[in-house]
């Protein structure tokens, strides 16, 4: 991976922001696009399971539309309009978008390393307050990464590392709300919306109560660890499955959050 990642302000309207993606890094989605779904038949294929051949991905991912429509319709927009600027079907967006959900299809044998988040409180004015993580994915990821500033939209202005074609995976906004993730594989994955489509509801929120309830009040694809902070320093651990959550706040020193519940 570069150290210097890509930077593109997106702004305007849903629609907009996401043709302005897809024009901006259209060779970079059309190279990860093939890869991701060969890796994604190979790797299941490899551990004896169902494989997930792209159509099959894309059978999937139908369930997950209707849920995230419901759930934030302006980035379905947005994800529409990255198809629309990249040139290929919305629907390999979205599954470009679903491919940590995706991996939970391949459970519960095929279970590799994942990422692993951090979390370090403050002083008392919440000063010195750390959250972060590492991003283990397959090499095919690596030269796709790019960092999005999404300006104007329906919140705050927000700082997002991605995926060329993802809506994002991690960030920051200008009201100080910050999350980062780390997988989890839950028995309940189904239809649902995508993970990053709630890493940008939460990106649009200014209080750390909203930021919570973007995780706690969706209908999620799969189970995820957010790990959420505040410009007061405040930090909250949501495990999720796809259907229940639990929140740790507080906790007693530094803290680590592996891929198991």
């Amino acid at each position: 991976m570069n150290a210097d990642l890509p930077l593109l302000e997106v702004s305007g309207v849903p629609r907009e922001r996401g043709r302005a993606h897809g024009e901006a890094f259209r060779e970079e989605i059309a190279a990860l696009l093939p890869a991701y779904f060969e890796y994604m038949d190979q790797t299941s294929r490899a551990h004896g399971d169902e494989p997930v051949t792209k159509a099959r991905a894309l059978e999937i991912c139908e369930t997950y539309i209707e849920p995230a429509e419901r759930y934030a319709p302006d980035l379905v927009e947005e994800v529409r309009g990255i198809g629309e600027g990249a040139g290929v079907p919305v629907e390999e967006i979205v599954a470009l978008n679903a491919f940590l959900d995706l991996f939970d299809y391949l459970s519960p044998s095929f279970v590799e390393a994942g990422c692993t988040t951090l979390m370090a409180l403050g002083d008392r004015d919440g000063d010195g307050a750390v959250i972060g993580q590492n991003y283990d994915l397959p090499a095919i990821f690596a030269p796709a990464a790019v960092l999005l500033k999404v300006a104007g939209g329906e919140g705050p202005d927000a700082l997002v590392y991605t995926t060329a074609g993802m809506l994002g995976c991690v960030g920051l906004n200008s009201a100080g709300i910050g999350v980062v993730i780390n997988n989890l594989i839950p028995e309940d994955a189904g239809p649902g919306a995508p993970y990053p489509f709630v890493v940008r509801r939460i990106l649009a929120t200014e209080q750390i109560g909203d930021a919570i309830d973007s995780v706690a009040a969706v209908r999620r694809a799969s189970g995820m660890n957010y790990v959420l902070c505040d410009g007061n320093g405040e930090i909250y651990d949501l495990e999720t499955t796809a259907r229940e959550y639990e929140v740790t706040c507080p906790f007693d020193g530094p803290m680590a959050h592996a891929n198991h519940y």
